[in-house]
């Protein structure tokens, strides 16, 4: 949105002093059709250099329209414009007076009653400073068309809303009702200076911060100057600001990312512990496995003697004995499963007397009875005769009792041999 300031003469014949010395009158302030701004007026739009004056569009139905119209009631009045728009902050220092509320339409023209109340102010008035000027602020599209009357045009104004009304010296446009107030060193159409004006340096009208000011050429260059130089700025600002904030958004990430990558260690770790716990074992779960070791060892023992199976594991040990039972090559390239089979089908070697007692040279039992060491023979052949599939001795002889039986040949030569 731009801010804009009109200019129009207050008509002397319409000014009338109160009691109280206030002077009241009314003015036309604004009005429809083409104005004609300078180029400098719009610092933020690029024009050709032979593009000097834009012609600005004002409808009617802008112009009039109910909040345009509502926004001149009751707007503070001002000895020249104000450096910064006028407000509820600054009012007390700015204004001298103020614009009625009983805003009209003129044909094409607004007009406003306004009351000056400023002793100063009045004075200067009546000394003939005598020129309104409308500060206040529009939308401006530029867009070329041409008017309801064929005039051709460069930019539609709308939304206008009135900000102050300040007295001044000299408006741009005398009498007529003109936008812009100040001259510049733009010389517009049908613009004749009043009689009597006095020669004065020619000032550009430029817009600072929204707020158009007068500046001669080389305060307009340093203003341009500075403008840029802020602009610069800011924008390095800007971007400063940026990589701070991409720097800071990184670290954030990296540190988010350091935080998930110790999370999922922890919970590795916690995973390993629970595990570890779950394959800690009971005391009866420990004594149970003791058990089926001493078993399994004792087992393997009775084939492979010699085997030392410290240190070893179920299944080497169970390699082992199955090794001893069946030779070396039996568990070649044989799985787990077969193996453990292979172990389980190995009988374990039950107690032999007569083998036991030939290993170790034992030839007489301890008896009670000493009956010339009888009953430790018979227990022997009989132990015999199971193996060989016969009946004992005593009934096989028919003479059982007999301390001197008849022996058959196979029973004498185990007898001899004993």
């Amino acid at each position: 949105m731009y801010k804009f300031l009109d200019a129009v003469v207050v008509d002397s014949n319409d000014i009338r002093e109160t009691s109280g010395g206030y002077l009241v009158t009314t003015a036309r302030v604004a009005r429809t059709g083409i104005q004609e701004y300078s180029a400098a007026e719009f610092p933020n739009q690029t024009f050709t250099e032979d593009k000097k004056i834009i012609r600005v569009y004002r409808p009617a139905d802008q112009v009039f329209s109910d909040e345009s119209l509502a926004s001149y009631a009751f707007k503070p009045v001002t000895d020249d414009h104000p450096v910064e728009p006028v407000n509820a902050t600054n009012w007390r220092q700015k204004a001298v007076g103020f614009v009625g509320g009983d805003i009209e339409q003129d044909k094409k023209f607004v007009r406003v009653p306004l009351t000056l109340m400023d002793a100063g102010v009045i004075a200067k008035v009546k000394s003939g400073k005598r020129e309104l000027s409308m500060g206040y602020e529009s939308n401006v599209e530029f867009i070329d068309g041409e008017t309801p009357d064929g005039e051709k045009f460069d930019a539609v104004m709308s939304d206008l809303r009135m900000n102050h009304l300040a007295i001044v010296d000299r408006g741009r446009a005398g009498s007529s009702v003109r936008i812009g107030d100040g001259w510049t060193d733009i010389k517009l159409p049908n613009q004749p200076e009043p009689p009597g004006t006095p020669k004065t340096m020619k000032l550009k009208e430029i817009l600072v911060d929204c707020l158009s000011v007068e500046v001669t050429d080389a305060a307009e260059k340093a203003i341009t100057k500075l403008q840029k130089d802020n602009a610069d700025l800011a924008s390095k600002v800007e971007t400063a600001e940026q990589k701070a904030a991409d720097d800071v958004k990184a670290a954030e990430d990296k540190a988010a990312a350091d935080i998930a990558g110790k999370d999922t260690e922890l919970a590795a770790k916690d995973t390993e512990i629970k595990e570890l716990k779950d394959k800690q074992l009971s005391d009866a779960e420990l004594d149970a496995k003791v058990e089926q070791r001493s078993a399994l060892i004792t087992k393997a023992a009775q084939v492979a003697k010699d085997a030392d199976f410290a240190g070893k594991s179920d299944l080497e040990i169970k390699t082992i004995a199955v090794q001893a039972a069946q030779g070396d090559d039996f568990t070649k390239d044989k799985s787990p499963a077969y193996i453990d089979a292979a172990f389980d089908l190995i009988k374990a070697e039950k107690s032999d007397p007569v083998r036991d007692a030939l290993k170790g040279g034992q030839r007489k039992p301890a008896n009670d009875v000493d009956d010339n060491d009888q009953s430790a023979y018979e227990q022997q052949t009989n132990t015999v005769g199971n193996r060989l599939g016969t009946v004992p001795y005593a009934r096989w002889c028919g003479r059982e009792g007999s301390k001197t039986p008849s022996y058959p040949s196979y029973i004498i030569s185990v007898a001899f041999f004993h």
